[in-house]
């Protein structure tokens, strides 16, 4: 194996426990707190905002940075990522926390210098209130431990949730990843490029860095359990594309607005309309599709709308009690269909 790849490997293996609470906001004291157990050279400037100097990244472009606490306020967060000397600018920057204290993120994290890959880990949760992320940023819940430069392993204990809520990504340079067993989004969250979800054990979380074939996102593999998204009411969800994949039962509970160019769900789980809330897809490209793949489909007095369009639904079953508008193409597959309210043509 190229000795240049970061990663040979990722295992996963996870602990389910009931709760999915964050803890309170006392932890938030002390945004930034390193960990002084961990071999590495990053600083920390406070003056205006906060300003992490990475630690050097590795021979196959990797940065690990330790914290025991890792929470940005309003102000936000600058990774400093140029280039310093003989060393080269980052290509991955991972933010692991090790403590027991979950992440709360009320800011913008920006990274100045070259592009990266930025991935915050945390497995007591991640709660993210008018965040926002200036380039590909994914958030796991999991705890990373590094074996060598080419094998790493990933345990993960699935008590805690990401709460994503009023998402400010409207000048990203990239996608948001969110790999989690338990996410919750409320508010009004917005991503101009794709909001991609993975359960944890999603064989498909192994895309390549596009920037260095040589990198590579963690490969997960776990237990099956079922496991859930929520947009919670009132909460929308505005972004280029929304893509949902688990190779497990992963529930999608939508009771707020959906609202993107495309839409790709894949899970052997459901996906819940609930009453008043919207599923609306508008595309420039007449020639883009939108998958819902799953094991059964429910809108109750839920609004679907298909702009400019193709939706294929594939479900054993579908229920609908309201309204479908389609401006383009509705198609469904290995489905039964039971309609409550109609078909607006």
């Amino acid at each position: 194996m190229n000795k240049k790849s970061l990663f040979k490997y990722i295992s996963l293996s996870i602990f389910i426990n009931s709760s999915v609470s964050i803890a309170d906001n006392n932890n938030q004291t002390n945004h930034i707190i390193p960990d002084q157990n961990k071999p590495q050279t990053l600083t920390i400037d406070n003056k205006n905002i906060d300003t992490v100097n990475i630690n050097p990244a590795d021979k196959g472009g990797l940065s690990h940075n330790y914290y025991i606490k890792f929470n940005i306020d309003g102000k936000g967060l600058i990774l400093n990522n140029k280039k310093q000397d003989n060393i080269p600018a980052a290509k991955m920057i991972i933010s692991e926390v090790t403590s027991k204290y979950p992440s709360y993120i009320n800011g913008i994290i920006e990274i100045a210098g070259e592009n990266a890959h930025h991935l915050i880990v945390n497995p007591n949760g991640i709660n993210c209130n008018g965040c926002g992320f200036t380039n590909k940023t994914t958030l796991v819940t999991g705890k990373l431990i590094k074996i060598n430069q080419e094998d790493t392993k990933v345990v993960s204990y699935n008590r805690k949730a990401i709460i994503i809520n009023n998402l400010r990504n409207e000048r990203t340079k990239g996608d948001l990843n969110i790999v989690s067993n338990n996410i919750k989004f409320s508010g009004r969250n917005i991503n101009n490029k794709n909001i991609n979800i993975y359960s944890l054990g999603s064989d498909n979380f192994n895309e390549n860095n596009k920037d260095n074939k040589n990198i590579q996102d963690p490969e997960l593999t776990i237990q099956r359990r079922p496991t859930h998204v929520k947009i919670k009411k009132l909460a929308s969800i505005t972004s280029g594309g929304l893509f949902i994949r688990s190779d497990h039962r992963y529930n999608i509970k939508n009771y707020g607005l959906i609202d993107v160019n495309e839409l790709n769900i894949t899970s052997k789980g459901h996906y819940y309309g609930a009453p008043k809330s919207k599923l609306r897809i508008s595309s420039e490209n007449t020639k883009q599709s939108s998958i819902l793949n799953l094991r059964q489909a429910r809108f109750y007095h839920s609004e679907i709308e298909i702009n400019n369009s193709a939706l294929m639904i594939s479900a054993n079953n579908l229920f609908n009690n309201d309204d479908i508008e389609k401006h383009n193409q509705l198609r469904l597959t290995h489905s039964r269909l039971y309609i409550g309210g109609g078909f607006d043509y």
